[in-house]
């Protein structure tokens, strides 16, 4: 096996990991399937991951697409959040997304995978959601 495929691999683990502990229940509540209230908590988990997994652009990349991006649109879709609260989750997530997309890693990345965490996390408030911890 190359290795490449073996951290391939390694990082797929970490995923999986990260996602079980971000998205399990936390000490204030628990994630449940009602409408909105477990994707909330997938749109920020996942934001958090993609975080967490810099500097590795390929494990943060699939954190993101995989855990928070259509969670995060459907966040944004939320028609009890301000048109302002949702234009700035759109907003970051589209700059993170842009930075995601290039190789190198931009510059930018971290500070913008860091607006999105708060603009996410703001929403979620907004809403009178459970912000999942994030340790950033």
């Amino acid at each position: 096996m190359r290795p490449l495929d073996h951290r391939l691999k390694g990082s797929t683990l970490l995923i999986l990991s990260l996602s079980m502990i971000a998205c399990s229940p936390s000490q204030a509540g628990s994630l449940t399937t009602s409408p909105g209230q477990g994707d909330a908590a997938a749109a920020s988990s996942g934001v958090c991951l993609a975080r967490l997994a810099l500097p590795d652009a390929t494990v943060a990349a699939r954190a993101f697409t995989d855990l928070a991006h259509d969670a995060l649109h459907r966040l944004a879709a939320d028609t009890r959040l301000s048109r302002s609260a949702a234009a700035a989750i759109l907003e970051t997530m589209q700059r993170s997304e842009t930075d995601l997309g290039h190789a190198p890693i931009s510059a930018e990345l971290a500070t913008d995978l860091d607006a999105l965490q708060d603009a996410t996390d703001a929403g979620l408030t907004a809403l009178g959601e459970v912000v999942p911890p994030c340790a950033r």
